[in-house]
């Protein structure tokens, strides 16, 4: 389970957990839903197959109602790999410390 998983750097962590032969799911915000289809299409152009999973990870219930089915399918999250990146609430310059 890649979070982050449709953007640059989580392509880039997909591409090489399916060369070693992983199964993934790539997570991505709600917001995102239309490019998260475009890059399963990308990636399928590439050789990978990956789930995708919309997910508002800010949100406990939203998260939970993503993992919790997996198991109950028989499926297990070996790795988990962090991958998001998130700046929607200001431009990271107008961003304070706290």
């Amino acid at each position: 389970m890649i979070t982050g998983g449709i953007g640059t750097i989580g392509t880039e962590v997909c591409a090489a957990l399916a060369a070693r032969g992983d199964r993934l799911i790539a997570v991505h915000h709600p917001a995102e839903t239309e490019a998260a289809a475009r890059w399963q299409v990308d990636m399928q152009a590439r050789g990978v197959s990956a789930g995708v999973e919309r997910c508002d990870l800010a949100e406990f219930d939203s998260a939970r109602a993503r993992v919790e089915p997996l198991g109950a399918d028989g499926v297990t999250v070996d790795i988990l790999v962090n991958a998001t990146v998130s700046s929607r609430d200001a431009a990271l310059k107008r961003m304070q410390p706290e």
